[in-house]
């Protein structure tokens, strides 16, 4: 069932998204966004899947059609980040997020997103932008690791780059 004006405006209700954040993180143009979500077009079906893994990204379930109609909700064991530092000075960030119900420290070194991106950055604002752009990435990771075990006692889990293949 293709996403519907509803559940695209409720998705980005629930996550705190605005269409300039729907954009970003769908690659979707911000007016076919507005267009599709007052009614005014049906985006192609290709535009539909991506603004449909936006949200599955971002931790919303699209509900189909069931009798009650149509809907969304957030997902139950996706990571919710709570604040991050990072420092490229320091080469490493530490992320505060909660998943399945408690809170964790994700730690991963700098050189992880350098390594994603094949680029050495040359400020922290460009840092950051990498940060933001991976950060669903970095999120899911994280959720793996806990699954995994790896937590640590005091709840801190080490990212390795032999956690993200796209590093390689």
């Amino acid at each position: 069932m293709p996403i519907t004006p509803d559940q695209s405006r409720a998705g980005r209700a629930l996550l705190g998204w605005s269409q300039d954040d729907l954009e970003a993180k769908s690659g979707v143009a911000k007016k076919t966004i507005a267009d599709f979500e007052r009614g005014a077009q049906i985006p192609y079906e290709r535009t539909q899947r991506e603004l449909e893994l936006a949200f599955e990204i971002g931790g919303v379930e699209l509900i189909p059609e069931n009798g009650g109609g149509a809907g969304v909700r957030l997902k139950d064991a996706v990571p919710r980040l709570a604040r991050k530092r990072a420092s490229r000075f320091e080469r490493r960030a530490v992320l505060a997020i909660s998943y399945r119900g408690t809170e964790y420290r994700i730690q991963l070194s700098t050189d992880i997103l350098d390594d994603i991106d094949r680029t050495n950055y040359e400020s922290d604002a460009q840092f950051e932008e990498s940060m933001e752009r991976h950060m669903h990435l970095i999120l899911t990771t994280a959720a793996g690791a806990i699954d995994a075990g790896r937590s640590a006692p005091d709840r801190v889990v080490q990212l390795l780059s032999e956690d993200f293949p796209e590093a390689r």
